[in-house]
């Protein structure tokens, strides 16, 4: 696949996600590696949904706490179809595992 070709996945990936370039990526050069790389060919693979992604990604924030990336996450995985239930539920289920936050 061309350079191109990754881009504009990553383009309709980030659309659909209803993810917009942060002012930070911008500043630094980085919006275009997100795209190429991380949207393009990592969320891009065939193997999971988008919306498969999105739960994993969830789960994984949440694990690790990372609040800021799961207010960007959340609007996303609801922008990839996932019921509002089904998040809550991903939360849940982390949290048997990963301990839940107080």
């Amino acid at each position: 696949m061309s350079r191109e070709e990754l881009r504009q996945r990553g383009r309709e990936i980030r659309e659909r996600l209803g993810v917009s370039s942060s002012k930070v990526a911008r500043q630094v050069g980085f919006e275009r590696f997100m795209t190429d790389y991380v949207y393009g060919a990592i969320w891009g693979r065939g193997i999971l949904a988008v919306s498969e992604r999105a739960l994993c990604a969830l789960a994984t924030c949440c694990a690790l706490g990372r609040t800021d990336e799961l207010r960007v996450l959340i609007p996303a995985a609801l922008d990839a179809g996932l019921a509002p239930r089904a998040v809550v539920e991903v939360f849940i289920h982390a949290g048997l595992y990963a301990g839940f936050g107080g």
